[in-house]
This record gives C-alpha cells, sequence and structure tokens, in this order.
C-alpha cells in the first residue's frame, strides 16, 4: 500500500472515531417514529427529597426523556438562596453559589414554564425538599389565585410576620419566601417551620420581589399561622395595582407654532378646570395667551394647548398649579408649581376644520334610548360663536334635545325624552359659520345621521334563592358579614347584596344577562370587595370563588336558585 493510500485510510479512520466521540459526549433527542406527546418527568433527584443534614452544594434532576433548555429558567429555591444552574439534554444541575443557612429546610420547585424537545410542557409542578438540619419542616400554605390573567403572578411570603413593623409595606421588603404561580393559579410554598406568615399576591413582572405601583395584587384576609402542619387553603382574588405616586409632566412638544402638546405620566383630569391647572410663559416671564384646551381621550394622558399667538424658536416654559390635575386613583399632582421646558416652532398651523368623529355611527341599531350622539372636531371650536340648527327626529315627529359641550373639540346631543324602541332617528345639523379658535370654517356645512333604537328597552328581572356554604365557616356568616356578588360576562360587578348562609333572598330590578356568582366577607362594611392596599399597610377581605351561575330573563323571576361556595364549588 502506498503512502497516499495509508494516509487516506488513517484519515477516514480518525473521522469515524471523531463522530462516534461526538456522539458519545453529546446527548440529543431520538428521531423518528410515531409523535410522542407525553412530556418529560423527573425521574430520580441525587440527593434523594427528604434528606436531612444535607453538605453537597450540587442538586441533580434527571428526566426520563430529553428536555429544552428552557428548564433551567423554571427552577425556584425557597427560602431564596442564589445558584446556577447546569444542562446535560436528559439532566439538570442546581448549585449553590453561597452557603446555606444552617437547620433550615430547603425546597427546590420545578415549575411548568418549560418544555421537552418535543415540545410538550408538564401539567403540574414538582418539588423537593432537604435540610441542612436534622428534620424536616413540614409546614406549607397553599391556596389558589385567580383573576382574569395569571401572568407573572408570585406568591410573597413573609416569615415572622407577627414581628413585621406597623410601617411594613411590600413596596421596600423583599419576601424570604416567593414562589411563581402556574397557569392553573395553583400554589403551594411547602418546607415551613412553624410561625406566622404574611402572604401576598402580586404581578411581580420585573421579578424583584417588590411590589410596584403599576403591579396588581391581592393581601391575605390575616397573617397565616403554621402550627404542626398545614393551614386552610386561601382564595386569592387579584386587585389592581393602587398608584400612589401623584400625576406629573412627563413630556411637552410644541407640534406647531400654535399647538403645544403636553404628556403626562398617567391618566388625569384637571382639579377645577384646565385654564386653572396649567400655563405657558416666555424665556422673561411673559404669559403666552391660551385659547383652548383639550384632552385626547377623556380621560387620557395627553393635553392639547391651542395658543392665541404663534410661538417662534425660542425657549418657553410650561407651569402646573399646584394640586391642580388629579388621576384615576385620586390622587393629586404636588403641591408646588411643576415647570418644564420646551422649545418653539416655526413650523406654521394649518390645520383645518373638520369632523372626526361621529357616535354612534352612521346607521348604526341597538343604540340605547338614551344614548347622546357625540360629535369630535380636529381642533378647538370657537364655542362662543357656534350657530348651528339642530332636527331630531322619527317618523313620529320631532324630538326635543340638550346640546352641551364635553370640551372645546367634542359635542354632545343627548335626547330629553327616551326615544321609542325599535325606530329609526334622524339628526339634521346645519353647521352655520363654525369655526375653529385659529379662525378655520368647518367644511361641512350639513350634516344628517341616523341611528336605529334597540329592540326593547331591557326591563330586570327578579331572583329568589338561597345560599349553601361548603366551607363550614366559622365564626357564624352574620359575624362574617357575607356579601354575594352578581359579575358579568366581564368580571363587572353589577350589584351585591348582604346574605345569611341558609336564609332566603330576593333580588329585585337585576338586569336582564350571565352573571357569574362569588362571596366575600364586608369586614369595613362598605359594600365593596377590597384586596388590601400597600401604602399604609392593610390585609385583604376573605373571599371565595363559586360553579354557581344564573341567567336572568327580563320580567322574568328565577325561583329557588341554589348558591353553593366553597372548597366543591370553585370555578377557574
Amino acid at each position: 500500500m502506498d503512502v497516499f493510500h495509508k494516509r487516506f485510510m488513517y484519515s477516514a479512520i480518525a473521522l469515524i472515531l471523531c463522530v462516534i466521540a461526538s456522539s458519545c459526549a453529546m446527548k440529543v433527542a431520538p428521531s423518528g417514529g410515531p409523535r410522542d406527546t407525553t412530556p418529560a418527568e423527573i425521574a430520580s433527584v441525587e440527593p434523594p427529597s427528604g434528606t436531612t443534614s444535607i453538605t453537597t452544594k450540587t442538586i441533580t434532576l434527571t428526566f426520563d426523556d430529553y428536555v429544552d433548555r428552557s428548564v433551567r429558567n423554571a427552577i425556584t429555591v425557597l427560602p431564596n438562596a442564589r445558584f446556577s444552574s447546569s444542562y446535560g439534554g436528559d439532566a439538570m444541575g442546581i448549585t449553590f453559589e453561597e452557603p446555606l443557612d444552617t437547620n433550615t429546610t430547603y425546597t427546590i420547585t420545578l415549575g411548568t414554564e418549560w418544555t421537552d424537545l418535543r415540545g410538550n410542557k408538564p401539567t403540574q409542578a414538582y418539588t423537593m425538599v432537604f435540610s441542612t438540619g436534622d428534620h424536616i419542616d413540614s409546614g406549607s400554605i397553599s391556596g389558589t389565585v385567580y383573576g382574569s390573567s395569571l401572568a407573572n403572578i408570585s406568591i410573597f411570603c413573609y416569615q415572622r410576620a407577627d414581628t413585621l413593623p406597623s410601617a411594613f409595606t411590600p413596596r421596600s421588603v423583599v419576601p424570604k419566601f416567593r414562589l411563581p404561580v402556574g397557569s392553573s393559579g395553583a400554589f403551594a410554598v411547602r418546607g415551613l417551620p412553624d410561625g406566622a406568615y404574611r402572604v401576598i399576591a402580586a404581578r411581580d413582572e420585573n421579578r424583584n420581589g417588590l411590589l410596584e405601583n403599576t403591579e396588581d395584587f391581592v393581601v391575605a384576609p390575616q397573617d397565616v399561622q403554621i402550627t404542626n402542619g398545614a393551614t386552610p387553603a386561601l382564595y386569592l382574588l387579584l386587585g389592581k395595582a393602587i398608584d400612589r405616586d401623584p400625576p406629573a409632566i412627563a413630556r411637552v412638544r410644541a407640534i406647531t407654532n400654535r399647538l403645544v402638546s403636553v404628556q403626562f405620566s398617567e391618566n388625569v383630569d384637571p382639579s377645577s378646570n384646565w385654564h386653572n391647572s396649567i400655563s405657558v410663559f416666555t424665556a422673561g416671564g411673559d404669559s403666552v395667551p391660551v385659547s383652548a384646551m383639550w384632552l385626547d381621550r377623556t380621560p387620557g394622558d395627553v393635553l392639547f394647548l391651542r395658543l392665541a399667538s404663534a410661538l417662534d424658536t425660542a425657549r418657553y416654559s410650561i407651569r402646573l398649579s399646584p394640586r391642580s390635575v388629579v388621576d384615576l386613583n385620586g390622587v393629586v399632582s404636588a403641591d408646588t408649581i411643576s415647570r418644564s421646558s420646551l422649545r418653539g416652532t416655526s413650523t406654521v398651523d394649518t390645520t383645518s376644520l373638520r369632523i372626526l368623529q361621529i357616535l354612534p355611527v352612521d346607521s348604526a341599531k341597538s343604540v340605547r334610548l338614551d344614548e347622546p350622539i357625540v360629535i369630535r372636531f380636529s381642533d378647538a371650536v370657537d364655542t362662543s360663536a357656534v350657530r348651528m340648527t339642530i332636527w331630531h327626529e322619527s317618523p313620529k315627529g320631532a324630538s326635543p334635545v340638550s346640546v352641551s359641550w364635553l370640551n372645546s373639540t367634542t359635542l354632545s346631543i343627548k335626547p330629553l325624552v327616551s326615544r321609542s324602541v325599535k325606530t329609526w332617528y334622524r339628526t339634521n345639523i346645519t353647521f352655520n359659520h363654525v369655526r375653529s379658535v385659529t379662525g378655520s370654517l368647518l367644511i361641512d356645512t350639513i350634516l344628517s345621521h341616523n341611528v336605529m333604537t334597540e329592540e326593547r328597552q331591557s326591563e330586570p328581572g327578579t331572583i329568589k334563592g338561597v345560599v349553601i356554604d361548603t366551607f363550614g365557616l366559622t365564626p357564624s356568616s352574620s359575624a362574617l358579614h357575607l356579601r354575594l356578588r352578581f359579575l358579568s360576562a366581564t368580571g363587572t360587578v353589577v350589584t351585591s347584596i348582604p346574605i345569611a348562609i341558609g336564609a332566603p333572598f330576593t333580588i329585585d330590578q337585576i338586569p336582564p344577562g350571565d352573571y357569574k356568582l362569588d362571596v366575600f366577607s364586608d369586614r369595613n362594611g362598605n359594600g365593596l370587595y377590597d384586596y388590601g392596599d400597600h401604602s399604609p399597610f392593610s390585609y385583604g377581605e376573605q373571599w371565595w370563588p363559586s360553579r354557581s351561575t344564573v341567567t336572568v330573563r327580563a320580567r322574568w323571576t328565577v325561583e329557588d336558585l341554589r348558591i353553593t361556595f366553597g372548597s366543591g364549588a370553585i370555578q377557574k
């Protein structure tokens, strides 16, 4: 055999050995055959769950199938401890990067936000437990979080709740136990020592363990006491974020030499009127007159200022008066003058006055009997000089209306007499020299608008029934001040009534529709479900879901409705 052929043969052998060695070093998913839809499961844990006096720094989870690398992001360690993870195809290592606390029970939970290599996602979480001491703490807090969305929801669990200061707030204290909640809403914090715990469910979007002003939350109705094991399940209904920050000007901009936009940090309304709230000044301190102000939406976060005179390219300032703006939570702006600067522009304003929108739209059907016609213009109208003729009629003749300006760009035409059902109404409007505050004449001079009213006026119905408790509540239901809520398909509370377990009730004048039901303990007697607060801290009210639903029809009475709530009456 010549040298060339020997070298070729040796190269081929070396290549084959290299391929074999590579295939042994890297684990890959097998291919071929029918699609496997069974998600991978944990086959073994080393050291095993339940190990005490543990000294190793690494926990190894081995799966019965190959898993995606996303499994590394689904691990939670409680109490919180720094760790790193390694991936090996069908195994994962969890290595602690700092010494663990002595005589402490730890849990490692593998959540459900991962898949195997075939894309199968597990349906339930897995938890293993170990201890650095000679025993395993067996306490647990479990329950279910309810809400229209459970994305990024975590359970905050604060140990030794009976020692927390009166100034405690989840906005500044990171909990020792923090557990992500899956899409089912169910949670279980295990391996807890006996003691008192404060529990909060929060939409921890930035995963920093603190409750922000913009994050939804709910506080458990009381601190949870663990004594020799488990506690009753919690049922937590998420509430909306509570914003304590005052509204402020975020940005100002000269759109043209006669139009300025002022963007606030959130949706706002003026505490009195806009002309008392905001002003424009030159660099020398002279006031720039403003002809009109209006929000882009109502409520909204962008205010437009229509100036009476043109700006140049110099610097100007916007001043917000003290306590002059209020947000949707009732928080008012700062009690000092707020200033923002902007540079003017030489861009000439060429805005023409025209009709932008009419609601309800022309030829709309099923319009409410008392629904107004709202016309929105492209610019602020000189309302003091408006002249128009309005004729609102049905086939039976003219119908009186009232006319009002909601703001300088929005006109409302409201019927003074309730319209007839299932009837076409025509509104004819003639605009006589209607102008904007800049002098632009309205392009549209005649408007004809038609709507048909709803088929019938919605007449209320009646419900007669009884509420049955499957929880075995203590103390008596009368001491709990229970209320039954009726919620629309969108989750809006239509009505609520006080109830007593087992006692018949009657509700009159309830609008027709399909309703979901739930029950809460009205601890403060305000008739509303309260989900707690963060600043100052307060507990939420006890709440229970119900699987019961009811359909109410106009002028009908629903008899003998039996409403159950409790552990056997949970609705997701």
